[in-house]
This record gives C-alpha cells, sequence and structure tokens, in this order.
C-alpha cells in the first residue's frame, strides 16, 4: 500500500475514531509520555518508538497541535526514554543542524538515525 494512501487511511481511522484534532493529539502525546525507557541493546524496542515519532511527523503537517514536539525541552523529554548511545549520536545530529540552521525541529529531522540495524545477538 503506498504511504500516501496508508497515511490517508490512518488519518480517517484516528478522525472517526477520536473525531478532532485536540484528542488525537492528546493521544499521540500520551503514548509519547508513557513510552517505556529503552534498553541499550532494545533494537526493536527502539525501532517502534522511531516509528512511532515518524508517524508523530506525519501527522504533525496537518494537525498544528503537535509540533510542540519541536520544542527543545519536549525533545529533552523525549531522550530520557533512549538509550545512552543514542542520545550522544543524536546530540551531535542537533548540534550540527543548530548550526547549519540556527534551530532544531523534529519534524524537518525524523529520527532514522536512531536506528541500527538489528543484529542476530540483538535482544530482541
Amino acid at each position: 500500500m503506498p504511504s500516501d494512501q496508508a497515511f490517508s487511511e490512518a488519518k480517517k481511522a484516528l478522525e472517526e475514531r477520536y473525531g478532532d484534532s485536540f484528542v488525537i493529539t492528546d493521544a499521540f502525546r500520551n503514548k509519547l509520555e508513557h513510552w517505556p525507557k529503552i534498553q541499550s541493546r532494545d533494537n526493536i524496542g527502539l525501532r517502534k518508538f522511531s516509528d512511532l515519532l515518524n508517524q508523530c511527523c506525519v501527522v504533525m503537517t496537518t494537525i498544528k497541535g503537535l509540533s510542540v514536539l519541536n520544542d527543545d525541552r519536549e525533545n529533552r523529554k523525549l531522550l530520557l526514554k533512549l538509550p545512552e548511545w543514542v542520545v550522544t549520536r543524536w546530540a551531535r545530529i542537533v548540534s550540527k543542524l543548530k548550526d547549519a540552521h540556527g534551530e532544531f525541529r523534529l519534524s524537518a529531522n525524523l529520527p532514522s538515525s536512531w536506528q541500527r540495524k538489528p543484529r542476530s545477538h540483538a535482544t530482541q
């Protein structure tokens, strides 16, 4: 299924289920807030968290209430969920982006760089 079609269907399902943008925003923020700390070798947990952040960024294009996730303070809350190696890598990326562009926006810089390729010995 093409990603545009999948997004449209997901958005339609959310609108039917929740009805308005405030409730959708609240549902995403609650899910992020209650996400457990990801352990160092939990590649699947990291991938699932990254997928959720990607969904937030996509929804953010049409539901402006999620743009709060672009805030530095909100980004620091998300970092608390991540393994230390990801925080270190992400800090370098954010620093480079801020130097180059004067700001950092999660929605413009999806967190795909957080993910490592799963290895056969990784915790699943």
